[in-house]
């Protein structure tokens, strides 16, 4: 620990207290234990529970445990089976990835037992609240975190860390089934009502846990760069057997596989990598033989003394038909191997080779030339494929607790504070669907519903029925709520573009130096999906999956102040508002092209709100306390 020096006696003074006064019992330990009422394995839709605390810790500390669950998926990729038999793939290149952005959306309902009775807490949107609490979670936490977050750049990468598995697309060869199994790991305090627990007394006042649903509704899936894998396998597993041919390949691929460079919901249809060793079929008439041709060209000089030299002019490699007639004309003889070197005497009105940059008079040097029919000739389809789940069973699911005792002195101080009674804040999402779709001139659609101490309202734009955590940037412009008769925010606003973006990242609290967020994040407010002349662009260059549109309606975010909109228990009108940047077929979100290249239009925009809540601990248990502000928050009471 390192002390700034600014006033020196002050910090000896601090110097002297930097060994903390143990009040402990020097019993600091691990507990594991296993789901319970429904061990495992379980599958989805199932309930089962599982300890939060562990009664050989007097005092647990909650923000350091974390649930460990192993997952097992029964997988269907629905798509042309034939084409997938055709595809030869002996170093398992093509690869699929599935798994969770986030491990917290792995559940689909909780509930919150303290002494095996429920304390009032139940969430039947685990999914969303799961999306919307990691969404706004900065790059240092999400980036090295394996077993709880998916970041599309390590998933591009070929990257180990990850919430998910890799699936070889052989596997589903057989009738389009296959399993994969994977680990996730769920700390404590990334579900959203427990984020603001630490140290809980459950030696005094009695054992926490949960009972909870899962559901594969949240997972995501991707074709990954089959070049890109090959990279890494080759290198890791020191293979010399995958040939500079089958990179070249794999390059076409990665050039003109069509692949999305994006998650896809569960569910929904993306691109597979098709056949990639399918000749195209021989034409009746004799066709040229296609050579790769590496050459240097060089311009020849005569010297002030008489004497001749030449300078490189370029150096270069492609790929061009030419008969073996043609090569005899040029003076190079076809050999065994399929390698020459020969010089040639070349000028810009000689037709046969590729026109150089530099003008004049040059020699052409064949340093070699390989046959490249099989390279040219490959035929890489556009493959759909949907990626469905037929079950999830979670065959093991533990947690994972630390915990330690006190003395009795500080047993009695916290009895005293618990008789008068704990606040712990929390924070609640609560669901809601407009109920008039988006047309082609944009949104305009109303709520009647209640504020209960609203501190954040996200605008969300699926694009599909089943988006729980995939939703893109609908680039849309003059954008507001209207509540109660007040636009928010006050002045218009298009989901795309620098004001936009810094607005995103104060209501997400992501505005500190410390606190960057994601690749992902800035990519879903800031990517460009139409050029400079608004045609739109076919694909992305990165994810772009993260969007949601905040509305920041209370000074801070995590529940502390109880500052937000609050209308009682009557309904409140809530307008949605906004336009589309680009019309017609250039309108990305209204005009959802499918892999397949059909077009389906969106579902209604939906109204997630995050409302501040809080836990009451005291010596007669915990309570939560789920549409109310807790007694002396505010200054005018």
């Amino acid at each position: 620990m390192k002390y700034e020096v600014g006033n020196v006696n002050d910090t000896f003074q601090k110097m002297r207290n930097i060994i903390n006064v143990n009040d402990g019992t020097r019993s600091f330990s691990f507990r594991t234990v296993d789901c319970h009422d429904q061990p495992a394995p379980f599958h989805q839709g199932q309930y089962s529970q599982i300890s939060l605390t562990h009664p050989d810790h007097f005092i647990s500390d909650i923000d350091k445990g974390f649930l460990t669950f192993h997952i097992k998926l029964d997988l269907q990729l629905n798509t042309d089976l034939a084409k997938l038999q055709e595809i030869n793939d002996p170093n398992n290149f093509y690869k699929l990835f599935v798994g969770f952005k986030s491990s917290n959306q792995l559940f689909d309902r909780l509930e919150i037992l303290h002494n095996n009775v429920n304390v009032g807490y139940q969430q039947n949107e685990c999914i969303r609240e799961g999306f919307l609490y990691s969404v706004l979670k900065p790059e240092t936490e999400k980036m090295r975190r394996r077993f709880v977050h998916s970041l599309w750049e390590n998933i591009s990468n070929y990257s180990q860390t990850h919430a998910g598995s890799y699936v070889n697309l052989n596997s589903f060869k057989d009738g389009g089934k296959t399993t994969t199994e994977f680990d996730l790991n769920v700390p404590f305090d990334d579900l959203l009502a427990l984020q603001a627990f630490d140290l809980f007394p459950n030696g005094i006042i009695g054992d926490l846990s949960i009972r909870f649903q899962v559901s594969p509704a949240g997972l995501v899936w991707a074709a990954i760069d089959p070049y890109t894998v090959a990279e890494a396998k080759a290198f890791l597993e020191d293979n010399d057997t995958v040939s500079p041919e089958e990179l070249d390949k794999l390059k076409q691929i990665k050039a003109h596989g069509h692949l999305k460079h994006q998650f896809t919901q569960i569910g929904n249809e993306a691109i597979i990598p098709g056949p990639g060793d399918n000749p195209n079929p021989p034409s009746p008439e004799p066709t040229p033989t296609k050579y790769q041709l590496k050459y240097e060209v060089r311009e020849q000089y005569v010297s002030a003394s008489g004497g001749d030299f030449d300078e490189l002019i370029e150096n270069c490699s492609l790929i061009f038909s030419f008969t073996d007639d043609e090569f005899t004309e040029l003076g190079i003889e076809k050999t065994d191997d399929n390698k020459a070197i020969c010089q040639a005497h070349y000028t810009k009105e000689h037709g046969k080779l590729p026109q150089p940059s530099h003008a004049g008079h040059v020699y052409v040097n064949f340093v070699s030339k390989t046959e490249a029919n099989k390279l040219m000739s490959a035929h890489y389809s556009k493959q759909t494929a949907t990626l469905t789940v037929n079950r999830m069973t979670i065959t093991a699911c533990k947690s994972n607790m630390q915990g330690f005792g006190v003395c009795e002195a500080t047993r009695q101080g916290i009895e005293d504070i618990l008789r008068q009674g704990l606040i712990i804040p929390s924070q609640k999402v609560d669901y809601h669907a407009f109920p008039i779709a988006p047309a082609a001139n944009g949104i305009k659609s109303t709520l009647n519903i209640p504020l209960i101490n609203a501190t954040n309202l996200s605008i969300m734009f699926p694009k599909h029925h089943n988006d729980l955590t995939v939703f893109e940037n609908p680039v849309y412009q003059n954008c507001f709520l209207n509540i109660g008769g007040k636009n928010f925010p006050d002045e218009n606003v298009s989901t795309i573009g620098a004001r936009f973006f810094e607005n995103q990242l104060t209501a997400g609290d992501l505005d500190a130096i410390t606190l960057s967020c994601t690749k992902e994040f800035e990519d879903s407010m800031t990517m460009p999906k139409n050029d400079a002349n608004g045609k739109r662009y076919k694909n992305t260059i990165s994810d772009a999956t993260s969007f949601v549109f905040n509305i920041q309606t209370e000074r801070a975010s995590a529940g502390y102040c109880y500052d937000g909109l609050d209308g009682g228990f009557g309904n409140v009108q809530i307008q949605v508002n906004g336009q589309p940047i680009y019309t017609g077929d250039d309108d990305t979100y209204f005009n959802v092209v499918e892999p397949d290249g059909t077009i389906v239009k969106p579902p209604p925009t939906q109204l997630w709100i995050t409302r501040d809540s809080y836990f009451k601990l005291s010596l007669d248990g915990l309570e939560y306390h789920d549409d109310s502000t807790p007694e002396g928050s505010q200054a005018n009471e």
